[in-house]
């Protein structure tokens, strides 16, 4: 990294690096010999840690970080609106604090994951669970494992394309149709006015 860049750097970030040379160049000229040192944090074992300068009043920090995975990002938004509204402040650009449900409208997991597919015969699992939490916040967490669980209630189960594991439209298509039939069917057999008696024959 070009030297004229760092020196105008007022953050650094350092994760494991292997000498002085390395250190300075992430956290400052004399980091090192001042004991701000990155050369001490193990690669694999210090996993997401870093010494970090420029973000306090301290001259370094040790900071954990994370990776966020894109299907995370709005759950995270939607926690944080929730944990501003509780605070009682306002939300930047409204004059009053936002109000959150204090119950999700239950959703429909098949007829969602129908959307998801937006008509297309086969798409792979990751592309369903980005479009999903694009469609609702309530899917913002869900895990492919969430997937499984949501078509297994209609024996359903991802398949195989190409080496990735997709969804495919004509099982949740047929899906729709045998729930429908089979909601049609119990509506006719309950129903006192339908000539069909919501009991057994004898």
């Amino acid at each position: 990294m070009p030297r004229d860049v760092t020196r105008n750097c007022s953050n650094g970030i350092a994760y494991a690096v292997g000498d002085h040379v390395a250190n300075d160049a992430l956290l400052g000229q004399g980091a090192y010999r001042a004991g701000h040192r990155a050369t001490e944090l193990i690669p694999g074992t210090d996993r997401g840690t870093a010494i970090v300068k420029g973000f306090t009043g301290e001259r370094s920090e040790i900071a954990q970080t994370y990776f966020i995975d894109v299907n995370q990002v709005p759950g995270i938004i939607r926690r944080s609106l929730e944990a501003i509204a509780r605070s009682g402040r306002a939300l930047p650009g409204t004059d009053a604090v936002r109000a959150i449900p204090a119950q999700e409208e239950a959703r429909d997991h098949l007829a969602d994951i129908h959307t998801a597919l937006r008509g297309e015969r086969r798409v792979r699992t990751q592309t369903v669970l980005i479009r999903l939490a694009e469609l609702d916040d309530h899917y913002a967490e869900w895990s492919f494992g969430d997937l499984r669980a949501a078509l297994a209630e209609h024996d359903l189960e991802p398949g195989k394309s190409d080496g990735v594991m997709v969804v495919r439209l004509d099982d949740i298509q047929r899906a729709i149709t045998e729930r429908s039939e089979r909601d049609s069917e119990e509506d006719q057999g309950g129903n006192p006015g339908s000539g069909s008696s919501p009991y057994p024959p004898p």
